[in-house]
């Protein structure tokens, strides 16, 4: 080939490298979409097909990821598996892509989202030494098993370059059922989508690193938020993780901003499948760790069945870090209040006595009164409580 044309298919080269750079840190493709999807799919298609042809390995994993932001998920189905070499971004293009569309699909096919389960768990298993012993006794290398293993920098350097939020939706997912799994305490899990997709147990746990899982966790986590910080189900997340971590102020800040988020600005009721009773339980939890026993007790009003039990005990605590009887304008449960009158009756407590009282004799908070006025009173209270809240924590 002379050199001029050499030159001249470099320079092709380098264009198209630009194109699908400027592409991948984009957020609006236009008019330029198809083109720049067809050019990614032609580019994988050479390079995964005969690797000393043209495409570089940088513009082929660029390329992959560009297409699972663009959603074209067909194209990793037309190509095989590669037998040599370590696992790289094709087989975790291949087997997410396929989650992608099962999911998109609403089939939730566990068979297929088990292959990229398999491959995020080889990512965390310790080797303990480089060789082990067969049936017979004989020295079995390691290589080929650690060949099928995916490594931790691969896996970052992949999600680093994904955008999609479904995408990144499905491997936070997975990653936190697996932390679900080797964390072992129900009262800490951590909330996720799509959790039908996943295995309930892993067969050795021990061998699997804890310490890996949590780091990779929460670098694809802090990803996440970073390409999309209004994702109110990535917040609730990350304050799952932060109670799970023992951090109660933190967690309790992006509760309240998940909160936030699907509520717009607590004026309207959040979607129970994001904000529910068990999220309201933690950010209870959250404030009777910061000694806010009133705030605590408040909080444990907004479950559908209120844990009174808790909410008492909490009423009950004399050493409080809160604004305690100046809170009383924001309950509407009846109960708390007659709970309220007794108790600071029992102490002596008139002047809390006396505003508990006012409370409870306030029209729109009389039980006789019809579902529509009591559930008005209900959320103009609790719109109230969560702004104080937010003023506070965030």
């Amino acid at each position: 080939m002379p050199q001029w044309r050499r030159l001249a298919s470099l320079l092709a080269s380098e264009v198209r490298h630009t194109e699908v750079l400027q592409a991948a840190a984009s957020t609006n493709l236009g008019a330029r979409k198809a083109e720049l999807a067809q050019l990614a799919r032609d580019t994988v298609l050479a390079y995964y097909r005969d690797a000393d042809t043209d495409p570089c390995q940088e513009m082929a994993e660029l390329c992959c990821t560009l297409l699972l932001n663009l959603h074209e998920w067909d194209v990793f189905a037309e190509l095989e598996r590669q037998q040599r070499g370590p696992v790289g971004f094709l087989e975790l293009s291949k087997v997410l892509s396929a989650v992608c569309k099962d999911v998109c699909l609403n089939k939730f096919t566990r068979s297929i989202a088990q292959e990229l389960w398999d491959l995020v768990l080889s990512m965390f298993t310790t080797n303990f030494s480089g060789h082990k012993r067969g049936a017979s006794g004989a020295v079995k290398d390691t290589a080929q098993r650690d060949a099928n293993a995916l490594s931790r920098n691969t896996f970052h350097s992949f999600v680093q370059q994904l955008k999609d939020n479904l995408a990144l939706t499905i491997l936070l997912s997975c990653l936190a059922k697996l932390y679900n799994i080797l964390k072992e305490d129900s009262s800490v899990e951590l909330c996720l989508e799509h959790a039908q997709l996943w295995p309930t147990v892993v067969t050795s746990p021990s061998s699997l690193c804890k310490a890996t899982l949590t780091d990779v966790f929460q670098s694809t986590l802090q990803h996440c938020l970073a390409v999309n910080n209004s994702h109110a189900g990535w917040v609730k997340l990350l304050a799952d993780f932060c109670y799970a971590q023992g951090h109660h102020s933190a967690a309790l800040k992006h509760y309240l901003t998940s909160v936030l988020m699907s509520s717009d600005y607590f004026s309207q009721t959040p979607p129970r499948t994001l904000v529910d009773d068990t999220m309201y339980r933690k950010m209870a939890h959250c404030c009777t760790k910061l000694q806010c026993h009133t705030q605590a007790a408040l909080l444990c009003q907004l479950m559908e069945e209120p844990d009174y039990g808790a909410a008492f005990k909490s009423l009950n605590e004399r050493q409080c870090q809160d604004s305690c009887d100046s809170l009383y304008a924001h309950v509407w449960d009846v109960v708390l209040l007659e709970f309220l009158v007794n108790l600071h009756t029992r102490r002596g407590e008139v002047e809390s006595r006396q505003k508990a009282l006012r409370c409870l004799g306030q029209l729109e908070l009389n039980p006789n009164n019809n579902q529509e006025i009591q559930r008005e009173a209900a959320n103009v209270r609790r719109a109230q409580f969560l702004r104080v809240l937010a003023k506070q924590y965030l």
